[in-house]
């Protein structure tokens, strides 16, 4: 079985496919299937994970995607929800979230203290605050530093959650300096996207993608059409012009004689591999993350 991991600009448009790998390194200790890892796992722009099953391919993914905004207080596209709320329902159901388990849902064994950390291959930045004068009553100011390295630290005993850059403990406001430093924007452009293979997550997709909002940029820069000429026509005889929304449903356009008009066909009925591949290729158009998963 194999996972895949490409870091760099959308994987589908030819003039954006170059570009630094985001993370260099990833080192794992003590995450969700994973007590540790051998060695720091080094990445370049496009990797492919093979195993044996519950060997933790899927973890070093979901560690990934925990760069994204490992802190609560901000929820990236597309599923409604943070990050750990989002892996943590994956592996122990919405129960565990409420119940207030999902820190040890992500530590090995359930018990102690996860440790994640990626040493970056693109330069970053933040913000962190500090004090200006040397009296009790300084002003309280920012100052801008490189950033090489961030730790993300998982504690189930405490239910508490740490980011650190080089040491430097960070707040949300922080982290969200780093991300945007890299090009990303948490409510627009999230630096990763992570597409579980199941059934909800697509479901999910397929709602975000329908979205008014995000639709119509589909439609405006033209990504409908180039989904369907770069995926469905070099595979199949019939004539498929651009995917678009018909009764609530996603469909494509299939162009017959003239007498009859137009033919719109259900993605679903074009088979289940074809309707995912579209939407991975219209949400990436639109959300261009630096890393996909």
């Amino acid at each position: 079985m194999a996972e895949t991991a490409y870091m760099g600009g959308s994987c589908f448009h030819g003039d954006r496919i170059l570009g630094s790998a985001v993370v260099r390194e990833l080192d794992i200790t003590e995450f969700r299937g994973i007590r540790r890892l051998a060695k720091p796992l080094e990445l370049s722009s496009f990797n492919v994970l093979i195993g044996r099953n519950n060997v933790g391919k899927t973890a070093v993914l979901e560690a990934l995607y925990m760069l994204t905004m490992p802190l609560p207080h901000t929820i990236p596209p597309p599923y409604g929800r943070g990050v750990v709320d989002f892996i943590a329902e994956k592996h122990g159901g919405s129960a565990a979230r409420e119940q207030g388990r999902k820190w040890s849902l992500l530590v090995y064994g359930y018990a102690g203290t996860a440790v994640l950390k990626y040493r970056l291959g693109v330069k970053a930045k933040t913000s962190i605050p500090t004090k200006i004068g040397s009296c009790a009553e300084a002003a309280l100011g920012f100052k801008e530093v490189s950033i090489e390295s961030i730790q993300v630290e998982i504690s189930s005993e405490r239910d508490l959650l740490r980011v650190l850059a080089d040491g430097v403990e960070l707040e949300s406001s922080s982290y969200e300096s780093f991300l945007a430093s890299m090009g990303a924007d948490l409510k627009r452009s999230p630096i990763a996207l992570y597409v579980p293979n199941d059934s909800s997550a697509y479901a999910q997709i397929s709602s975000y993608v329908m979205r008014d909002d995000v639709f119509s940029w589909i439609e405006k820069e033209g990504a409908h059409r180039r989904a369907v000429q770069d995926i469905i026509a070099p595979a199949v005889y019939d004539k498929f012009t651009e995917v678009t929304i018909r009764r609530n449903e996603l469909c494509v356009r299939k162009e017959v004689s003239e007498e009859i008009g137009p033919l719109y066909i259900g993605v679903g009925s074009l088979g289940e591999g074809v309707k995912r591949v579209l939407l991975i290729y219209m949400l990436v158009e639109y959300l261009k993350p630096k890393l996909l998963l």
